[in-house]
């Protein structure tokens, strides 16, 4: 299906197609660091990777819409402190696991 939009040819099939790879791209980024973390002991093993790396990539998604929408620095520092004290649990999960 081709569209004319505006002065331009728009390609919603492509267009839909390329959101999904960008978004499949960045969330394999997530999920291949914190393999990585696991491996170099940052994450305990028992760390369930997916769910982790599913739960920065939306932090992340959210924190862009939240600034494209005029948030400000200030809304967006406080959501990385939140989203950094859930790192901060992973980390003394695995100083727990390590102790056992």
């Amino acid at each position: 299906m081709l569209w004319r939009w505006r002065g331009g040819w728009r390609f919603p099939d492509l267009l839909n197609l390329r959101h999904k790879a960008v978004a499949r791209t960045r969330q394999g980024f997530h999920i291949a660091r914190v393999f990585r973390g696991v491996a170099e002991g940052d994450l305990p093993r028992t760390t369930d990777t997916n769910a982790l790396a599913s739960f920065y990539t939306i932090v992340i998604d959210g924190m862009a819409i939240r600034a494209r929408d005029g948030a400000s620095r200030k809304a967006l520092r406080a959501i990385v402190d939140l989203a950094m004290a859930a790192w901060d649990t992973m980390a003394q999960k695995k100083e727990a696991d390590a102790e056992r």
